[in-house]
């Protein structure tokens, strides 16, 4: 009687044991979130509230503030009213038949781009993210690739210089304004760049959290503007890395 008596207590607490190894590893798993900088719910002729990031794809299909007329590389004219729309008729080529709808074309592509990468990301189960993440020193330690550039070629010789490693080594910073947690601006000779979080989650399947960024570079005086999409890892030694541009 009393193997049996036995028997029958520790099976429960295996049980036990087991459900609570579970309820552990879902607890450390870091879910995906999304920041200010996703504008994509503002740039639709609705307006959507976004809790959840699940809800993006919902939004890829809504119709944008503005339709958008554009030419693709062949020089055919096409009509561009949603992301669903973007995704299947834009190409990198695609520019906009309207000089002055281009800086509008930018905005809602990077902010589709940002979606799509936002539903691919999964949840982490580490993070070295840094509290708070932007801050007056991040030009100090975020990669070079991040630097204001406006040639391809100031591009390529940039990133064949060893010396150059961070940011700021190619774009000293002169000043920076805190617009929010998610948003500050870092001004330099010449122009100034607006850094904006977007969010975070596991871009490249290593099970560490990653950092979505969304920077639009300004000159001080002319039309010049561009955006970029961004991806940075950072490791448990605070070394920041670019996974990928777009």
């Amino acid at each position: 009687m009393s193997n049996k008596s036995c028997c029958l207590f520790i099976l429960p607490v295996s049980i036990m044991a087991m459900f609570s190894v579970n309820a552990c590893n879902a607890i450390e798993k870091i879910p995906v979130s999304l920041a200010d900088g996703l504008t994509l719910p503002e740039l639709l002729s609705s307006n959507v509230e976004l809790s959840d990031v699940d809800e993006l794809s919902k939004l890829i299909k809504e119709p944008w503030y503005s339709e958008i007329v554009v030419k693709n590389n062949s020089g055919h004219k096409l009509i561009l009213s949603s992301c669903e729309d973007y995704f299947i008729d834009s190409s990198p080529e695609t520019r906009t038949v309207k000089q002055y709808d281009m800086n509008a074309y930018l905005e809602l592509k990077v902010m589709c781009e940002a979606s799509k990468l936002m539903l691919s990301a999964k949840p982490s189960k580490l993070s070295y993210l840094p509290l708070p993440i932007l801050k007056e020193s991040s030009p100090d330690f975020w990669p070079k690739q991040l630097s204001f550039i406006t040639s391809s070629a100031e591009s390529k010789r940039s990133n064949q210089n060893p010396e150059l490693k961070y940011w700021s080594d190619v774009t000293p910073i002169t000043s920076f304004k805190k617009n929010s947690e998610s948003s500050f601006t870092y001004y330099h000779i010449g122009g100034y760049q607006e850094v904006g979080i977007i969010g975070r989650g596991d871009l490249n399947n290593d099970e560490i959290e990653d950092l979505i960024v969304v920077i639009r570079d300004h000159v001080s005086n002319g039309s010049y503007f561009n955006m970029r999409l961004l991806v940075l890892s950072v490791d448990n030694q605070q070394r920041w890395s670019l996974i990928s541009e777009h």
